[in-house]
């Protein structure tokens, strides 16, 4: 089988689960959604967004030492992109600390050592480390910047609880609105349901 079509082969069922746990996660659905996404890493250890998916919804869903016990499982994949030993006793740490806020922080720290390297990070990881962290201004601008890309996370602007603080703010509401008009065009309907075209290793 020729070489692009055994990649394609093995993106499409994981660009489709991850669309669906991000589904799940919009609807509130969060135990539904860790699920998914750890039959998902078992079967694609090598699939660092759906790694990332997962740490997110532990926390999404209150559940922020899952975040920790999960990113310890990443480690013990072999996974290439997998957090140091280090990295997830920081997470354990600053979670201890902090809570959410401790989760939010380091992940902030890993999003920036990422882009210094040069690597693709997507806008809406960076919006909603800012916005874990109160950066309100810098959420904005990345989610406006996500909106512009339309990147499958904005499914999760209704609901996930890390958004909640900005909800007073009449620039989320009018992104939101936005949003919401972008859900329903081909390019979003792609994106949810499995477009292949798309890689996910940039679209975390």
């Amino acid at each position: 089988m020729d070489q692009a079509l055994i990649i394609q082969h093995w993106l499409v069922p994981v660009v489709r689960k991850a669309g669906a746990a991000r589904q799940l996660l919009g609807a509130v659905r969060f135990g539904d959604a860790t699920e998914l996404l750890e039959e998902l890493v078992s079967a694609n250890p090598e699939s660092t967004p759906a790694w990332g998916l997962l740490l997110r919804t532990h926390v999404s869903g209150g559940d922020p030492m899952g975040a920790v016990e999960a990113s310890r499982e990443w480690l013990e994949s072999g996974a290439s992109e997998a957090p140091s030993a280090a990295d997830v006793q920081t997470l354990e740490r600053s979670v201890a600390a902090n809570g959410d806020a401790g989760y939010w922080s380091w992940m902030l720290g890993r999003l920036n050592t990422e882009l210094e390297a040069d690597t693709h990070v997507s806008h809406m990881d960076l919006a909603a480390a800012n916005a874990g962290m109160g950066n309100d201004d810098a959420a904005i601008t990345h989610l406006a910047a996500a909106l512009a890309a339309a990147e499958p996370g904005l499914l999760t602007l209704r609901s996930d609880p890390v958004w909640d603080d900005l909800r007073r703010d009449n620039r989320f509401e009018s992104l939101l609105c936005e949003a919401q008009d972008l859900r329903f065009s081909p390019t979003m309907r792609g994106w949810r349901g499995g477009g292949a075209e798309r890689d996910p290793d940039n679209n975390r």
